[in-house]
Order: structure tokens, then C-alpha cells, then sequence
């Protein structure tokens, strides 16, 4: 699909270091034959991205390095930024794109 978006069936997509656990479990699942949504994942390049493009990178290296109170106040403030803040068009336009598709196939999906 694009560097940022990958489908649950790809054999990447069972990589949480790509995709998270979430999605790699249910990736995982499905190639076990049991019964899933199917879907897409966005990848470990979409997140990296996205903090680029709030500016927050600079933020995630701090908290590797931090105290508990300094990794307690970034991880709300990278939290807080992740849901209030625009998606990079970078990344929109393959989500949207993975979304309608996703919606053509089967108008159930797991998120």
C-alpha cells in the first residue's frame, strides 16, 4: 500500500516492531485461519512521521533519557498532541485510501 500503511494479510503485518501488537496479533490470528475483520495497520513509519510532523521527536528522545516526572509530563504531552493535532498529508491521504477500501470490502472492521 505505502510506507505508512500496511494490510493485515501482508507478512510484515505479524511484526509488532512494525505495526504494534495489536495489529500484529490480529495479523497473526488470521494466518492461524481464524476468522478476523481483516484490515490495515499503520507502520512504525507512519508513527515516526507523525511526530515529525508535530514536532514532537524532539519530545520522545527526552523521555528515553528522563526522570519518572519528566517521562510521566512528555508522555501526556505527546499523548495530548497525537489526538488534538493534524495528521501529516503525508499520511492522510494512503489512510484515507486504506480506509475506503477497507469500508468497499467489508463495512465491519476492528480498530
Amino acid at each position: 500500500m505505502s510506507d505508512f500503511i500496511i494490510k493485515l494479510e501482508h507478512p510484515a503485518a505479524v511484526r509488532a516492531d512494525e505495526v504494534g501488537g495489536k495489529a500484529a496479533n490480529l495479523a497473526r490470528l488470521a494466518r492461524a485461519g481464524l476468522p478476523t475483520p481483516g484490515g490495515f495497520a499503520m507502520t512504525a513509519a507512519a508513527y515516526r512521521r507523525q511526530l515529525r510532523h508535530l514536532g514532537l521527536d524532539g519530545d520522545v528522545r527526552a523521555y528515553e533519557e528522563g526522570d519518572f516526572s519528566t517521562r510521566l509530563r512528555l508522555s501526556v504531552k505527546v499523548r495530548l498532541a497525537l489526538y488534538q493535532g493534524s495528521i501529516a498529508p503525508a499520511i492522510l491521504e494512503p489512510l484515507l485510501e486504506a480506509w475506503r477500501a477497507q469500508r468497499a470490502a467489508a463495512p465491519l472492521a476492528a480498530v
